[in-house]
């Protein structure tokens, strides 16, 4: 992660980055074509749709109540409980999100109890990337002894040039295994079914925990 936020800041150094595409492909049916582990980072010239309509909505929630809507969400995941897998005792804070598009899916945000620690990952410091990172892989390790070292995605939202308040986008990473196809319902319209309730993932994948 050190080494995607300094490739990051020198895409950022030049006017044409819009947004940045980070992301992780792992087996064939993920998107991967090079059997060894990395990492992906593209500059692109444009903000993509649907990060602009996620930024739109944070951006929204930000102005109406003054705070991420990350935050907001992690404080009622950590309420709740029956979601998380890592409660941010780590330095990061780890759950199945209610709104899941892939069973198993996990989003991983930096920072703990209080809610995501800062919005630019631009300007991240190295605590805060090396709990992610450490975060990052403890969830891998789990998902591959869950499902067997199953091809999965995974996207770091960091930061845009779209004009909004950054305090309301804090950066995190977002993880899904890629057990079903995307069939015609998904392609066509964006909704997903769901083979796996988040609680349930959630709970399967806390008693894969590595002390590591």
């Amino acid at each position: 992660l050190r080494m995607v936020q300094r490739r990051a800041r020198a895409f950022f150094r030049g006017p044409a980055a819009r947004a940045l595409a980070i992301f992780k492909n792992h087996g064939p049916q993920a998107g991967a074509s090079m059997p060894h582990s990395h990492f992906q980072l593209l500059a692109l010239p444009a903000v993509p749709p649907s990060i602009a309509q996620r930024r739109a909505n944070e951006a929204a929630h930000f102005r109406q109540c003054g705070e991420p809507l990350l935050t907001l969400l992690a404080r009622e995941e950590l309420a709740r409980g029956a979601r998380v897998i890592e409660g941010g005792e780590r330095g990061a804070l780890v759950f199945c999100p209610y709104a899941s598009r892939f069973p198993y899916q996990a989003l991983i945000l930096p920072g703990g109890a209080e809610g995501p620690a800062q919005a630019s990952f631009l300007e991240a410091a190295p605590e805060a990337l090396g709990a992610a990172g450490a975060a990052l892989a403890r969830q891998l390790r789990r998902l591959k002894a869950l499902l067997g070292d199953p091809p999965l995605n995974a996207f770091l939202h960091a930061d845009c040039r779209d004009g909004s308040d950054p305090r309301a986008h804090p950066w995190h990473l977002d993880v899904f295994p890629r057990l079903t196809a995307l069939a015609g319902l998904e392609a066509a319209s964006g909704a997903h079914i769901l083979e796996v309730s988040p609680e349930d993932a959630a709970g399967r994948l806390k008693m894969e925990a590595s002390p590591a």
